[in-house]
């Protein structure tokens, strides 16, 4: 068999294969990959640190600069006062260091003593840096036998799971078996960061009802606590309504009774009517006063009659009636809120 075909099956059936490696894997690929970015981040402070040990030397290279320049000069003085003796050269020399003094300027004087200053700062970072890069390089060298055992384990999982020892795919690289293994592992990550992210979405949807739950709890309270408080509201009301139906039964009861006598009296008028009639075709020659006697005992009964006053009485019900009504309205928009 040609060995692109065979290269080509082994492509297809790594493809084939769902990789699933174990949580211990996992958890090791994580840590790896911290430590991945952890060394990445110390390489570029060893940079940064380069960077720094670079300015230090350019420092000191014009530190010893300044020197060789102040020796030259010593040198000089040293060499015009030969012909003098010691004590001549000593004053020479003394009174060259007061007059170098006033000769030098401020301003370069000040700028050697920040120089110095820096020079020394710079060789304490550097002090620093090295131990930091020590510590580094420590944590390095720990952490290639973790980065090995990572990789055997992780070759020896995809050998397992691609078949046999004998199988074709199992003899392949392991550098191509580890490759696709990592593939396979940052596809996991992405499919992890995407639970993740869709997780922290359910988390806020969940917040999102938990606050609305609560203004309904909120809500359901305000609604209670307007339950009791109408319902103390309309205990008055009730005993009102009940004082009105009582006012209105006695009434209805009062009317019933004026209505019976009125009745009673226009039966009582129609009788005597019908025997004043009956007298009076009885004896036509009825003496005057006697009919006046008659007149006056019918007036009487007209005037009783009429002394009910069935308008008022009917006015008070219609009145009471409208009462009622109001208060009934009220009761049951209170019992609707309720």
């Amino acid at each position: 068999m040609p060995s692109n075909v065979m290269s080509n099956q082994m492509v297809t059936l790594l493809k084939s294969i769902q990789f699933k490696p174990t949580q211990q894997n996992m958890m090791t690929y994580s840590s790896n990959k911290r430590q991945v970015q952890q060394i990445t981040q110390n390489v570029e402070q060893v940079q940064v640190n380069d960077e720094k040990e670079a300015q230090i030397k350019l420092l000191q290279a014009q530190n010893q600069l300044l020197l060789t320049k102040l020796h030259t000069l010593q040198a000089q003085v040293k060499s015009q006062n030969n012909n003098q003796n010691q004590t001549s050269i000593n004053n020479s020399c003394v009174l060259f260091e007061s007059k170098s003094k006033h000769q030098i300027p401020q301003e370069v004087i000040q700028e050697l003593d920040e120089l110095r200053s820096a020079n020394l700062n710079l060789k304490t970072d550097l002090q620093s840096c090295r131990l930091r890069m020590s510590d580094l390089q420590t944590r390095l060298d720990h952490s290639a036998p973790a980065a090995a055992k990572f990789k055997k384990a992780a070759v020896e999982n995809l050998r397992s799971i691609v078949g046999s020892p004998g199988s074709p795919v199992a003899a392949m690289d392991d550098s191509f078996l580890l490759e696709e293994a990592t593939t396979r592992l940052e596809e996991l990550t992405q499919q992890v960061d995407q639970l993740s992210g869709e997780n922290y979405r359910l988390d806020l949807e969940n917040q999102e009802l938990k606050s609305k739950n609560y203004d309904l709890v909120q809500t359901a309270q305000n609604l209670f606590s307007q339950r009791v408080k109408l319902e103390v509201e309309s205990k008055p009301y009730e005993q009102q309504i009940h004082k009105m139906n009582s006012e209105f039964s006695e009434l209805q009861m009062q009317l019933k009774n004026q209505q019976q006598r009125s009745q009673e009296f226009e039966m009582l008028d129609q009788i005597l009517r019908n025997q004043n009639e009956q007298l009076n075709n009885k004896q036509p020659k009825v003496t005057g006063a006697c009919q006046q006697a008659i007149n006056q005992f019918l007036n009487k009964i007209e005037k009783k009659i009429h002394a009910i006053d069935m308008k008022a009485v009917e006015d008070d019900l219609n009145s009471l009636e409208e009462e009622m009504t109001k208060v009934m309205t009220h009761s049951l928009e209170m019992k609707d809120v309720k």
